[in-house]
């Protein structure tokens, strides 16, 4: 029997109370992830891999003592924190010529000086540290160092395809033979630990993407004024291929095909190679092949934007009255085309920055280590979308097989309905499953998250500004952050350059993309890869959280988007119909009035 009673847990899930919690938390690594209050499945299958691979194991490489009892992540109404110890321990090291650019997202008012606190490493010639990590790396040399990872990510995703084939074969003949629960949760097991091993790479896949880029971007300015350097640096990692934009074709594809029995197996083609696709990782909401009718609406809205740029001409469309400058005549938003930079933009970019290096040996030597950190840029940058396609792949698979337990459950009368599945923990299910508990409480105990998981969606949605999802706590309190009543202008980081007028369409859901209209300026807390698409129409791009290799940025420059990140409670302070200029290039957005 379980030790802990049912309805305490139920009582206290989406809020971690924590013994002695003085800590401050953040919750810049996760709140452009999980932008919504989480389901209990959803974070429990995540939470047991991020917080091992991306947060606990860091810190043992480092040498740090005490890492097995250090509190890691917490939720807070819903919401998931990391403590923001682990990122003062893993920055600390760091030079502030070589501090990753986005790591200003974990601590509060972006102060990173705050890693100095941090009482270990003592420096970056610590002993424990240095033999710590000597030791730790010599294990797995090719998945940590930034000339191999990528190879062997690249290995990888066959090994990949052929286990998430296998898995999907499975869950065919355990949903035919009415499998058992042991035989459900054997399986279950295969797909996290695919999920593991996925992770493993992609957290060092994203540390180099990091490190490399903001590396690029100091060598880049070095040479060149700031502001054409920004423009430089974003047209070398533009055009690189990726999953993201490899689904937005096909969506595009899907919207060009109008002929109905052509269009019905084009969509068939489409969800049987993308439909693992979803606007969340959280496992509770359905995939694009669960849910169709998510791809029929954005097909519609690419439909609508094409008619209405066959209606306005390439004049003026409706929303912007001007051009954006990082955009081409012919490429004015909403049009339906996705944008992308050709290698010869790549390589007129690259000769200047080579021009602009100098002569003699110290001339060649920068433009040596230039070439050399492009390379790197450009085989990590795509892997920043493509590791999130490939994980989501494996999380429709585990997703169905969650459901298939809850339907087993249904029929055994422990739970109403086998969605109720998604309100209970990954260990709630594994005591049932391994015959230490009678399951009669399942359904009260889903009944009642349901409950608090409802209130709270509908609470994130009205609640004002910085208290819907506080960046920042002491313990359980929110920190308090600067109010911008009657406030203009704001200022956050520019993560896509242009220049473009519009008018603002806040949006906080992918349920709401059918209000999205060609060349509107989207306000949005973040950005999930699932979104992508509608940026065909945009004129700009706006979110509260995020930085330079946020998805909404990564993608926004690939769309030639203007785009802004980084400004705590934009989309309480801006409205649907306001007029804006969004400054993509010095990351400034300011509020006019209509002419």
């Amino acid at each position: 029997m379980q030790s802990r009673p049912i309805t305490a847990q139920a009582r206290s899930y989406f809020t971690d109370v924590l013994p002695g919690d003085v800590y401050t938390w953040t919750s810049g690594f996760l709140n452009e992830r999980f932008p919504l209050p989480v389901s209990p499945l959803g974070w429990s299958v995540i939470r047991e891999l991020l917080e091992e691979l991306a947060l606990r194991a860091p810190l043992r490489y480092l040498g740090l003592k005490g890492v097995e009892q250090l509190p890691i992540t917490k939720l807070y109404r819903g919401h998931p924190y990391v403590n923001m110890f682990v990122f003062q321990t893993l920055y600390k090291v760091f030079p502030d010529s070589l501090l990753p650019e986005d790591a200003y997202r974990y601590f509060p008012d972006g102060r990173t000086q705050l890693r100095r606190q941090a009482p270990y490493p003592r420096s970056l010639f610590d002993p424990r540290f240095l033999l710590s990590m000597a030791c730790h790396f010599l294990r797995e040399p090719r998945i940590w160092s930034p000339w191999h990872n990528h190879q062997v990510w690249a290995d990888f995703v066959l090994r990949h395809e052929a286990r998430s084939q296998e898995l999907e074969a499975e869950w065919r003949v355990l949903r035919e033979d009415k499998a058992t629960v042991q035989r459900i949760w054997a399986a279950i097991d295969k797909a996290q630990q695919l999920n593991h091993e996925l992770l493993a790479l992609h957290r060092w896949s994203l540390t180099h993407a990091d490190l490399t880029y903001t590396l690029l971007r100091r060598l880049v300015r070095a040479s060149v004024k700031a502001d054409e350097a920004a423009e430089l640096c974003t047209v070398l990692v533009t055009g690189l291929p990726n999953k993201s934009l490899e689904v937005d074709r096909a969506l595009h594809h899907l919207a060009q095909t109008t002929d109905p029995p052509a269009f019905a197996k084009a969509l068939d083609a489409f969800l049987t190679r993308h439909g693992h696709r979803s606007f969340h990782l959280d496992i509770y909401y359905p995939t694009f092949a669960d849910e169709p009718a998510q791809v029929l609406e954005l097909v519609k809205r690419l439909r609508e934007a094409a008619e209405a740029v066959t209606a306005e001409g390439t004049q003026g469309l409706p929303g912007t009255s001007e051009a954006v400058t990082t955009r081409s005549a012919q490429d004015q938003p909403g049009t339906t085309k996705v944008v992308t930079t050709g290698s010869g933009q790549m390589e007129e970019a690259r000769r200047r920055v080579h021009e602009l290096c100098g002569g003699g040996l110290p001339g060649r030597l920068r433009r040596w280590l230039f070439d050399h950190v492009l390379y790197l840029v450009q085989q990590y940058m795509p892997l920043r979308e493509d590791q999130r396609y490939f994980w989501q792949k494996t999380l429709a698979l585990t997703r169905k097989l969650f459901l298939l337990l809850g339907q087993n459950m249904a029929e055994a009368d422990l739970l109403k309905r086998r969605e109720d599945v998604f309100f209970l923990t990954k260990s709630d299910i594994e005591v049932y499953v391994r015959g230490r508990i009678s399951g009669d409480s399942y359904a009260a105990l889903a009944a009642t998250r349901r409950q608090q998981f409802t209130r709270l969606r509908q609470e994130c949605d009205v609640a004002p500004g910085w208290r819907r999802y506080p960046p920042f706590l002491r313990g359980n309190r929110p920190l308090q952050m600067a109010e911008h009543d009657g406030q203009t202008q704001w200022t956050g980081q520019a993560v896509g350059p242009g220049l473009a007028r519009g008018r603002v369409v806040v949006l906080f859901s992918p349920a709401e993309l059918d209000r999205v209209k060609a060349g509107d300026i989207l306000v949005t807390r973040s950005v999930d890869p699932g979104w992508t698409p509608i940026f065909a129409l945009l004129g700009a791009l706006v979110i509260e959280h995020g930085g330079q290799l946020s998805h909404g940025a990564v993608v926004a420059r690939e769309y030639r988007l203007p785009a802004v990140a980084g400004i705590p409670g934009i989309t309480q302070l801006l409205r649907d119909g306001d007029v804006v200029i969004v400054d993509g290039l010095h990351g400034v957005v300011a509020k006019i009035e209509e002419e």
